[in-house]
């Protein structure tokens, strides 16, 4: 009776010992660690323990595409009609340009009036916090994002001037060099047209004693003669060689949208001109910002204690672009803007669960996604 009293009281003793180890090792095993984060314009001394990070404004980047061609006279092109009964001809030396395309793209810059500190306290481990090369937020355990936030105004893939294009490539033969006229030139240079299409004739008909061995070399022979003759006729008929140039220009829309302000002048003799310049007729940019249902203030508590907030993000407005030209819109489309968006905060307790991941735009501000690593 005494044993059996002892053993019921021993197991007790037993049960109330591992209820209390277990309670000490889950709480002293639990991580202790406060994440918080608080405008950067709160904080006046110097700080441990945080993560600057900036929210974006969102800028529009828009490529023009110009062709550019340069046309150059023949030397002999007085003379295209009498010789080679040629009439559509380049009669003057000029350039002229006219636009192929127009693209516009969403680009995130840094927003240096949106600066935030994520404060970290407590014995666990810190958050991957993912920033752009200029600071500005990606996440929370997500992947690098790479925003290029320097853009040249100008970029040539390729540029010719007019002295660049010249009949330096043409075989003069010897017959033709010591003519004394440049009418005499003239014939002699569309005599040597004829024999080459002749020739061309002969080869394709069968009419030559030689003949290419095979069908490559038809082709070979055929492309040379092309070249030969192309570069003889360019001597009648002038030269017009093309190039694309490829522009980009950026703009930063107001934080009530634009009226119609000039994005950037063109001129069909000098190409891309700078919006003062008037010697061009202006392309137009007009930005509206739509009506957004925002978040009534006062969602979130205005009062807070320091290091309580959350993440915080951009609710992006919505904005509607055009690009006229002459009156004509060119482009016409709804795109996200940061600026005419509302700053939001998410709650506190998000950033201390592990394993938490947090996507947000670079280039909006706007919250992507919110998950758990796998």
């Amino acid at each position: 009776m005494y044993i059996n009293r002892f053993m019921r009281k021993f197991r007790l003793l037993f049960v109330i010992t591992f209820f209390l180890v277990s309670v000490f090792v889950l709480c002293n095993g639990k991580r202790k660690v406060n994440v918080g984060v608080v405008k950067a314009s709160e904080q006046h001394n110097a700080v441990i323990n945080v993560v600057p990070y900036y929210l974006p404004k969102t800028v529009f980047k828009i490529d023009i595409e110009i062709e550019k061609k340069v046309k150059k006279v023949g030397p002999f092109y007085r003379y295209s009609e009498k010789f080679l009964n040629l009439s559509d001809v380049v009669t003057s030396n000029e350039e002229s340009y006219c636009i192929k395309s127009i693209m516009l793209t969403s680009v995130g810059k840094t927003d240096y009036g949106k600066s935030f500190l994520i404060k970290m306290e407590g014995d666990g481990d810190a958050q991957n916090v993912t920033l752009t090369e200029n600071g500005v937020l990606c996440g929370i355990n997500v992947d690098s994002y790479s925003v290029a936030e320097n853009q040249d105004n100008i970029v040539v893939l390729n540029d010719i001037e007019p002295d660049d294009v010249t009949f330096d490539g043409v075989p003069y033969l010897e017959k033709l060099l010591v003519k004394t006229s440049t009418a005499a030139m003239a014939e002699e240079a569309a005599s040597y047209i004829y024999k080459i299409r002749k020739r061309k004739m002969k080869i394709f008909t069968s009419d030559f004693e030689n003949l290419p061995p095979d069908g490559v070399s038809y082709v070979k022979v055929d492309e040379e003669l092309d070249i030969l003759e192309r570069q003889f006729v360019e001597l009648f008929a002038g030269k017009i060689v093309s190039v694309t140039k490829h522009y980009v220009v950026e703009y930063e829309p107001g934080l009530q949208g634009d009226k119609r302000n000039v994005l950037f002048r063109f001129s069909e003799k000098n190409g891309i001109l700078d919006r003062m310049d008037l010697s061009g007729t202006p392309v137009y940019i007009e930005v509206e910002n739509l009506e957004v249902k925002m978040l009534p203030e006062g969602v979130f508590e205005k009062k807070h204690r320091i290091g309580n907030q959350g993440l915080f993000f951009i609710n992006p407005g919505l904005a509607k672009v055009k690009i006229i030209d002459k009156n004509i819109p060119i482009i016409e489309k709804e795109v996200q803007v940061s600026q005419f968006g509302q700053l939001l905060s998410l709650p506190s307790e998000i950033l201390k669960k592990e394993a938490i991941c947090i996507k947000v735009s670079p280039v909006t501000g706007a919250l992507l996604n919110i998950g758990v690593l796998k």
